[in-house]
């Protein structure tokens, strides 16, 4: 096919112009309505708190988020350490029986022989 008319390639150019012009457009309107979803969240998280500006709620907020942090902070702190005991010297680890199964007495008893000392009569 020979060179392409000279019409058709401004035909292709402006379309090409016009989709970019759309896709800018569509981009403004996107930001456009989370915004007006932002400020309809904020203004009634605003009127819920009593306050009349938006920078009063922004305060709020980051005291709300400074006092969570602290509270988490001091909660953390009140918790017992998971960290893994250190070894000790001792060669005995305290052991509570209570808490094998019914199954693992009945297999340790199976392999055990028990003799009862019989009383002497004399």
């Amino acid at each position: 096919m020979g060179p392409e008319h000279p019409d058709w390639v401004k035909l292709e150019k402006e379309e090409e112009r016009l989709d970019r012009e759309e896709e800018e457009t569509l981009a403004k309107l996107l930001h456009l309505r989370k915004q007006k979803r932002l400020i309809r969240t904020r203004g009634k998280d605003m009127l819920r708190r009593g306050l009349k500006t938006l920078d009063e709620l922004d305060a709020a907020e980051e005291a709300d988020r400074v006092a969570a942090e602290k509270q988490a902070e001091e909660a953390a702190s009140a918790q017992p350490s998971s960290e893994p005991l250190a070894p000790t010297d001792e060669p005995f680890v305290p052991f509570d029986p209570a808490g094998l199964s019914p199954s693992c007495w009945s297999d340790f008893l199976r392999d055990v022989s028990v003799s009862t000392p019989r009383a002497a009569h004399g």
